[in-house]
Order: C-alpha cells, then structure tokens, then sequence
C-alpha cells in the first residue's frame, strides 16, 4: 500500500526534452549535447503521460490547478498574481487524513502563502530540498513531499547561484553579450515582482540576462535564446538535481512499494512570435508539460492518451486509498479518459502589478481580486487537434489558429476546427468573467505583453 508520496516539478521543462528530444533539437537547431543522466534514469523506471495539457501558461495558476484538480474557474486563482485559492490542495486534504506536510520552493513569494499554497503544511523550505528531503526522510507517519525547481526556468541553469563561481560565469556571460551587441546594461534594480528574495547584485545581474533575452527576442534570433534554454537543462540535471537524486537513491525512496514519485513540469518554454518564453502563451511546446510516475505497481510504460494536469490529484488521491474525495473536476488517468483540455491565459496590467507586490511584500496584505486583467489566449486540445483563440483587451478576437498535433510538434492546419473544438471553450466560459476592467491596455509587441506580467521594469533607465 502506498502511503509515502513525493512531488517533484522541475519548472519550465519542456515534454519534448524527455519524450522527443531529436524533434526538440532539430526545430530549433540545437548545436550542443543535451546531457541529463538523471532525467534519463527515471525516464526508464516510470510511467510517462506524453501528452498532459496544463491549464495555464503561468507558475502560479497551473500549480493551483495541479494540486486541487480544479480548473482556474473553480478554484479562483487563473492569472499570474491575483487570488487566493478557494479550493482544498492535496496538503489540505492529505493533512486531514494524518499525513506530515513538506513543502520545498524556489519560488517563495507565489508559491507561498499569499495564495494559498502553505494551507495544510506542516514544514516549508524555500531552496533547501536537501534539508527538506532529509526531514522528509525521518519521519516515521504517512507523508507527503513537494519539491519544486525553478533551474530550467530562466536564467536558464542559473536560478540558486551557490558559489562565486557561478556567479562569476553568468556574470561573464551578460558581459561578454553586452560588448558584442552593444546591450545596455543596469547597475541598479529595477521594479517589479520578483518569485523570490536575491540581494542586490543578483538581482540586477539576472535582470541584465534578460536584458540579453529582450535584445534576442527583439531579433527574432529564437533558436539561440533555446539553445541556452537546452544548456540549462544539461546544467540543473549535472549540478543541483543529480545531488537531489542521489540523495533520493540513497534514502532507498525508489525501491519502496510504499512510496509512489510523481515528477513533472507546470509549463514549458517556447521562443516565436508568439511565445516570449512562456508568458502569455498557449503554444503546445508550452501548454504540454512532462508527467512521470514511478511506483512499484505501476507499469513503467507510455500512456499517449490525452490527460489533464487537472487529473493528476484525483488520480493520487485514489491511489492512495483515500475515499474522502472531493468532487474533482479532474478524472482517475487509469480509469477514464478526458474529452478535451482547457488553458487560458491572462494579461495583467504592469503598473498595477508592481504595486500590488510591493504593498504586499512590505505590509504583508494580500489585496485580493484589485489587479485589472483579461484573457489574452485561450486553447482546447483534443484527441490530436487544437485550436487557440486570441483576444484584445476589448474581447475582439484577433485571431484563431487550428493545429494538428503530430509527434509531439504543433504544425498549423489549413482546415478550421472551430467548429468541433469551439464549443468545448464555449462551454468553459460561460458565466466566467474573462474582463475584470477595461484598463488594461493590450500592446501589440510580444515582449510588452511579457513586461505586461511584471517580470521586468516595463522601462529603460533615463
């Protein structure tokens, strides 16, 4: 019987870098060796879910989904930073039942307690999965682990900078680009939200790598911010992971029948015209995200049908015998298979943002529901065919795309599949206010919608 589960998110992994890494490379002409022997060792010993969809293109949001198995709709929180949750996690309702808690995050300031995600936690840590896993690994009663890394996400590689060393080599990297293409660079920080808390110099110094990131982008040159992106992969797998894994191996967690590991993504990552990064996206390469399941018995096979990361929890809770269930909009994986997915994604207005956080990280208040949005993009996925609407900040709609599905890899149809796939977002957003005001501005240029979400100053220095 299983009664020890641990979750691990590697944040921005892409399904292809595990499932179709050969197409992953040659779409984007990737010249170096991606090395993951870590990733690899637990691709050969788990169930793979190759084709999951996320609700959300953003950290907070598809981590709301993923642990209640409601849709955003339902459990209030659809964009960046905005609601709390309104749903019960998977630690409100493992806590219920007797479980010890144990929550470890790179991202304390959204994936902490102003929206809810520390409900229900016994013990939390912010970057320490070794000291987390140690504890975890102690304790005597039926338990529960999240572990979330944010090292795939950008600076690709370079999220926890533990040594001089490190810092030293992004440091000389963001130089090195500044010289050779003339890139202004900060030397001071700029507003904005931030996922966690740097010092100064880290934070001005990754604030100049995405500044290498604007300039790229602004050049349509994609495949070279992707190539760093498949450098950063190779470099969390080689360093911080492979310390991660070890320890796991050695704790005996993986040859445990009681012990059930779930890893996966909250989002990928994807660099076109339409896809900075992963803000503001519903691009496959985005909305897909990775799912392993490493159980003793479960078989260590592929599962090609369509799931939901929406499923995931109702799916756990049952396999842990726990019959107190909440009506999940999610579905048992094993025993029913989903009709179609949904992903939604919301534009906050910048100024607002920047506010709004720095209220709450110096009086502690969490201004619920104050920050103007609308639904930018939304897309439904079924069976091998997808369909993407985008909006204006008027709910004009601006553009629809339909897509086939074929290894993995999104390529545009010429036929039209709104009128079978339509009805299933139609369906969706009834009743669902997908305009809080009429505030927010929607600018045309990609990298403005992202400094739209706050990531960035939305401003150069005079």
């Amino acid at each position: 019987m299983v009664n020890k589960l641990i979750m691990i998110c590697i944040d921005a992994l892409r399904a292809d870098v595990l499932f179709n890494r050969q197409e992953f490379c040659n779409k984007y002409q990737i010249k170096s060796q991606i090395v993951t022997p870590n990733l690899d060792w637990l691709l050969d010993r788990s169930l793979k879910l190759t084709k999951c969809i996320n609700t959300s293109p953003y950290t907070t949001a598809s981590h709301a989904s993923i642990f209640t198995g409601y849709w955003p709709k339902n459990n209030s929180v659809k964009d960046f930073f905005k609601n709390s949750l309104t749903k019960k996690t998977i630690y409100d309702l493992l806590h219920d039942e007797g479980y010890e808690t144990f929550f470890k995050t790179d991202f304390p300031f959204i994936l902490g307690e102003h929206l809810g995600f520390k409900r229900g936690v016994d013990h939390y840590y912010i970057e320490d999965e070794i000291g987390a896993l140690t504890d975890f690994s102690i304790s005597k009663k039926n338990k529960f682990a999240f572990f979330h890394f944010a090292d795939v996400h950008w600076p690709y590689g370079f999220h926890r900078l533990d040594d001089d060393n490190e810092r030293t080599i992004l440091k000389e990297f963001v130089t090195k680009e500044s010289k050779a293409n003339n890139i202004k660079l900060s030397n001071k920080c700029m507003p904005g939200p931030i996922e966690t808390i740097r010092e100064e110099q880290d934070l001005i110094l990754e604030q100049n790598y995405r500044r290498v990131i604007d300039y790229y982008c602004d050049k349509k040159k994609y495949n070279t911010i992707m190539e760093w992106y498949a450098n950063g992969v190779s470099r969390f797998d080689g360093g911080r992971f492979n310390k991660f894994i070890e320890l796991l191996k050695q704790n005996g967690s993986f040859d445990d029948p009681e012990t059930m590991i779930v890893v996966f993504a909250d989002h990928g990552e994807n660099w076109s015209d339409e896809s900075y990064g992963h803000f503001n996206s519903c691009d496959l390469d985005v909305i897909r995200v990775p799912v392993l399941i490493h159980c003793s018995s479960i078989p260590k096979e592929s599962m090609d049908k369509l799931v939901r990361t929406i499923d995931l929890v109702p799916t756990i809770m049952e396999y842990l015998n726990i019959k107190k269930l909440e009506k999940f909009d999610g579905v048992n994986l094993f025993r029913n298979d989903p009709k179609n997915s949904i992903t939604q994604s919301y534009v906050s207005d910048f100024r607002e943002l920047v506010s709004f956080f720095g209220e709450t990280k110096e009086n502690g208040n969490f201004l619920e529901g104050q920050i103007s949005s609308f639904l930018l993009k939304e897309a439904t996925v079924v069976g091998n065919e997808k369909l993407e609407i985008k909006y204006s900040n008027t709910g004009v709609v601006e553009y629809r795309k339909s897509s086939t599905i074929e290894n993995g890899m999104e390529k545009v149809s010429n036929h039209s599949f709104e009128n079978e796939l339509g009805k299933y977002l139609t369906d969706y957003d009834q009743g669902l206010e997908k305009n809080d005001t009429a505030k927010v501005i929607a600018e045309k240029k990609i990298l403005s919608e992202f400094k739209n979400l706050g990531y960035f100053g939305g401003k150069d220095e005079k």
